[in-house]
């Protein structure tokens, strides 16, 4: 059982929807959020590029 739990998604998530992936939380008693609040206890990362890394810049050393 999730209940208590405040559940947020970000990224891409690989293996399921996000829709799936809230539906599942939502049948095991947990709550989905759309942003993180104080409330939010679970902060599930799906993959993103790092370069969207807000002052990402790469270096290369040869």
């Amino acid at each position: 059982m999730l209940k208590d739990e405040y559940f947020v998604f970000t990224g891409t998530l690989t293996a399921m929807t996000r829709k799936q992936a809230q539906s599942i939380i939502t049948g095991l008693k947990g709550h989905n959020q759309g942003s993180v609040t104080k409330r939010t206890t679970r902060l599930v990362t799906g993959y993103f590029p790092i370069d969207l890394i807000k002052g990402y810049h790469p270096h290369r050393s040869f």
